[in-house]
């Protein structure tokens, strides 16, 4: 369950939406938009009724992990601009930063409402399918993914089926999540949450080790500030009596 509860910010594409909006003011922002907290307060001081500014600033908020301040300022832009399936799509996000899952649920559905554009429909419905698994609607939320996997494509449809493979983990159904995982890693081999989880389903299900001791080695070597898969690794290797190769790993 810890895995589905970190989501992820919003994608650059999307959020480059938010320098269009803002205009000519908002060129402080960077490729990856961010910008200082002070230059997000004078945009705002300045053009007061433009939807754009108050979500750059609710992007540096939530960049500094101020998910409340993020939260009012897309309140602010919804205010401004009710028909944005952006901007609902923007607080529903901040919401499930700050783990109101309800909220973001809420957010999400009138996201959809909106008539978003193919691949924000797909974003929406991925962040709504991790909500449902935090309000422990896990049947629900594989309906959000499989219609996800409708509108994404590359690294993001990757993402996809990793969820997807967790939501069948919980469900038991072991094979599945097998099955995303691997479809998962075939669109993005460094997907450490897919190397992970398919290292455990050899170690604890198919009671595999020495299957499960490669996928720990991908794991830590495409994120080697990974606790998780270091100190799994370990714990693989000492099935495996492989005791001093163990202590480098803890």
């Amino acid at each position: 369950g810890d895995t589905f509860s970190v989501q992820e910010k919003l994608p650059v594409k999307f959020t480059q939406y938010f320098s269009d909006r803002a205009g000519k003011d908002a060129e402080a922002a960077s490729e990856k938009n961010v910008i200082p907290t002070g230059a997000a307060d004078e945009l705002v001081y300045r053009r007061p009724g433009n939807e754009g500014i108050y979500m750059l600033r609710g992007l540096v908020a939530i960049n500094q992990h101020k998910y409340k301040q993020a939260i009012k300022d897309y309140t602010k832009a919804i205010e401004l601009n009710p028909d944005s399936a952006l901007a609902y799509y923007a607080r529903a996000t901040a919401y499930s930063l700050e783990e109101d899952f309800y909220a973001a649920e809420q957010d999400y559905n009138k996201a959809l409402k909106k008539n978003p554009e193919p691949e924000m429909r797909g974003h929406i419905l991925l962040g709504r399918g991790v909500a449902y698994v935090q309000l422990g609607e896990t049947e629900s939320c594989l309906n959000d993914f499989d219609e996800a996997l409708k509108y994404l494509k590359g690294e993001e449809k990757g993402k996809v089926y990793s969820k997807r493979g967790l939501a069948y983990l919980l469900l038991g159904e072991m094979d599945k999540s097998y099955v995303d995982f691997e479809k998962a890693l075939s669109i993005n081999t460094k997907d450490v949450i897919a190397l992970i989880s398919i290292a455990d389903l050899q170690w604890l299900h198919y009671h595999a080790p020495e299957k499960a001791l490669p996928f720990l080695d991908r794991a830590v070597a495409a994120d080697s500030s990974n606790l998780l898969a270091w100190m799994k690794r370990g714990k693989v290797l000492l099935d495996l009596h492989e005791d001093e190769k163990a202590l480098t790993s803890f």
